[in-house]
């Protein structure tokens, strides 16, 4: 007779074998390895134990060998650990223990870093140095701080770069007018461009002429060249014997190099283009700059510029009218102020650079003034100031201005207008500006020379 189990026998002793199976693997998995004579115990002294807790594992370069056992606050306020490390597992005296996580989100775990020290730490000794551990929660805080800086900067670009009221809108619509300008200009001009063109065919066509009727005579003055040459060359005459005579050869030379650095700095010459507009935050308006500048040589420069100004300063005349009273003679003093917002104003400069820095100083905005500009790499910034000549009842001109180099030709800029004066406060303003070289302002005249 065999031995038969009920349906119910069954399904209790399925249930028995797999909380034996839940049971092995808890312990297996878990602290079960740490049990027993196995193990020995040492403190961990920290100021804080955020993020620890009973059962947080011990690490040694990324491999587990413990666990926390227990936390307890001890009355000075701080928090003492009591790690269950695995037996075998040596650490140096010097120990710093460490809190990690695995990733952003991601657990918590204790790592050991040993020392250099030949004495291990014992049963029941304490960990005395520990590394400062991140505060996640001032982490976030912080993170959240930028987020609302970064909303709040992107809100202040929309007034710059968004609608038909924006600076940058406007910036590109005064760009837009000086192309268009530029391109009438060169449609206005392209028959008196034809008929430059058109006298130096006929010049051509006249000098083949000539050279056709003389073809004789300029034969004869090669056979006497040849001859004079020939002549030169044995040493004959005056001028052959200056020409073999070494000493003679050694003084033309020097007497070459010294013409050439006299007419040199001219052939040397560079000259720049440039137009440049400045938006004014105050007043709304639009102040413009064209300017020409100059290099006899890299270091030394003259600058030209005319300024279009809606907003000047008023020019002020004082008118002295005697007056006769029955008292007697009273002199009396008128002062007028006037404001030419038509008027160009102007600018001419003499410039000198050393290093980084270009020292300035000449007329500024029709007006006597120094300048002093730093330029490095893309970055420049440019100190001005003029206009000293107001008396007690203004002070003297400044401005401050810095620049970013987009391209070789294009260049962005912003800076503070007149900030202390006492008619007004600063005045703040940003701008674009272009710029031409010799090469830029060829290549720009024999596009305008092509169109059709």
């Amino acid at each position: 007779m065999g031995f038969k189990l009920s349906p119910e026998s069954k399904v209790g002793l399925f249930a028995f074998i797999a909380i034996a199976v839940a049971v092995y693997l808890t312990l297996r998995v878990g602290d079960f390895k740490y049990t027993g004579a196995g193990t020995y115990r040492i403190y961990l002294m920290m100021d804080s134990a955020e993020g620890l807790d009973k059962k947080t594992p011990v690490s040694v370069a990324g491999i587990q060998v413990g666990v926390v056992e227990d936390i307890e606050l001890l009355p000075d306020n701080k928090a003492r650990l009591r790690l269950k490390i695995r037996e075998g597992v040596v650490l140096p005296r010097d120990v710093v223990a460490e809190v990690h996580t695995k990733g952003v989100l991601g657990d918590v775990f204790l790592e050991l870093v040993p020392g250099q020290s030949p004495t291990p730490i014992r049963e029941g000794e304490t960990i005395i140095r520990v590394s400062p551990t991140a505060n996640f929660s001032e982490v976030a805080k912080n993170l959240n701080e930028v987020a609302v800086n970064l909303k709040s900067i992107t809100k202040s670009l929309e007034g710059y770069v968004g609608g038909d009221e924006a600076v940058m809108t406007k910036i590109m619509k005064n760009t837009e007018i000086l192309t268009r300008n530029m391109a009438g200009f060169s449609e206005r001009n392209r028959a008196n461009m034809d008929q430059v063109v058109q006298n130096l065919k006929e010049l051509t066509q006249t000098l083949n002429q000539i050279a056709n009727k003389s073809e004789a005579s300029v034969q004869e003055s090669i056979l006497r060249i040849e001859n004079i040459t020939r002549t030169i060359e044995e040493g004959k005459g005056t001028v052959g014997k200056l020409i073999k005579d070494p000493s003679t050869a050694e003084k033309l030379d020097e007497a070459l190099d010294n013409v050439n650095n006299l007419v040199g700095g001219a052939n040397r010459l560079e000259v720049e283009l440039g137009y440049h507009l400045e938006y004014l935050g105050n007043t709304n308006d639009v102040k413009h700059y064209v300017g020409l500048t100059l290099k006899p040589r890299p270091d030394k420069f003259f600058i030209l510029e005319f300024v279009s100004d809606p907003d000047p300063s008023p020019t002020r005349t004082n008118t002295t009218t005697d007056v006769i009273t029955p008292g007697g003679r009273t002199t009396v003093v008128t002062e007028r102020e006037e404001t030419d917002r038509n008027k160009f104003r102007l600018s001419a400069m003499l410039a000198k650079k050393f290093y980084d820095f270009t020292l300035r100083a000449g007329m500024i905005e029709s007006t006597g003034g120094v300048g002093l500009d730093y330029n490095r790499g893309p970055f420049g910034l440019q100190f001005s100031a003029f206009d000293f000549s107001n008396g007690d009842r203004d002070r003297p001109h400044l401005k401050f201005m810095g620049t970013f180099n987009v391209t070789s030709g294009l260049y962005l800029l912003g800076g503070v207008d007149d900030p202390i004066s006492k008619r007004h406060g600063p005045d703040w303003f940003v701008g674009a500006g272009i710029r031409f070289l010799d090469d830029d302002i060829k290549s720009l005249l024999g596009i305008f020379s092509a169109r059709p």
